[in-house]
């Protein structure tokens, strides 16, 4: 899995999925939505993990048009940028 930079945050490298994704907090779509417009990890159906926000005004999914979007069924919030 690649992760990579959009303008709020800056997120790159390459990690396992499996890893990367039994760390994080994901919170069931039945349970709660993200804020309105607050980038966040987007779990799919499939196992893949994109960035994306969730558009309240058209009630869809807003995500980078290059990547592969398949069904979200969870999400987490993003981790803290990276500091030296």
């Amino acid at each position: 899995m690649l992760l990579q930079a959009n303008k709020y945050h800056q997120v790159s490298g390459k990690v396992g999925v499996a890893e990367f994704s039994a760390q994080m907090n994901w919170i069931p779509l039945e349970k709660q939505y993200p804020e309105a417009d607050e980038h966040v990890l987007v779990k799919m159906d499939d196992g893949a993990v994109e960035i994306g926000y969730w558009d309240a005004t058209r009630a869809g999914w807003s995500h980078s048009p290059f990547e592969r979007w398949g069904m979200p069924v969870a999400w987490a919030a993003l981790p803290p940028q990276y500091k030296a």
